[in-house]
């Protein structure tokens, strides 16, 4: 068993959607997540969010505020930083290498979608509470010393 981080965003749109990707891993296909992947070694947190999210749907993003640190093991054991930002004037475009498609969803279609459709839906769903209840965190709260 590998011990993994994770950086994810939550990317929330003028119309407050959030931008979902559509897995392309054998072991999550077809399955709804938000953009994001592994960080890369000495990479620094905030900047693996952004490549991620370039790599993933090309858009520039700013992480506004942390959501929360997601932890759990399964194949691997994993810690997930998971960000927020908005975007009111980029259109994502789903970087094929990488995920088969993005779309935007309201926060109620998330939390009422069919659990089978997303990646981690017990975590997806608490993300996407946390961001309905404004329970964000300020990013200086992590302290990069590299």
């Amino acid at each position: 068993m590998q011990f993994i981080i994770h950086v994810s965003c939550v990317i929330v749109n003028r119309d407050n959607k959030v931008l979902v990707v559509q897995e392309k891993s054998p072991a999550s296909f077809g399955k709804y997540n938000l953009p994001g992947g592994h960080l890369e070694l000495g990479e620094k947190i905030a900047a693996g969010v952004k490549r991620e999210v370039r790599e993933e749907v090309n858009l520039e993003i700013e992480p506004q505020y942390l959501v929360g640190i997601f932890t759990g093991v399964g194949k691997h054991h994993f810690m997930n930083y998971v960000f927020y930002a908005e975007t009111h004037d980029q259109d994502p475009e789903p970087q094929f290498t990488e995920v088969l498609d993005c779309k935007w969803m309201s926060i109620d279609e998330i939390m009422n979608a069919d659990e089978d459709t997303l990646l981690n839906p017990t975590k997806l769903k608490s993300i996407v509470q946390r961001v309905s209840n404004k329970t964000l965190h300020q990013t200086d709260l992590i302290m990069e010393l590299f």
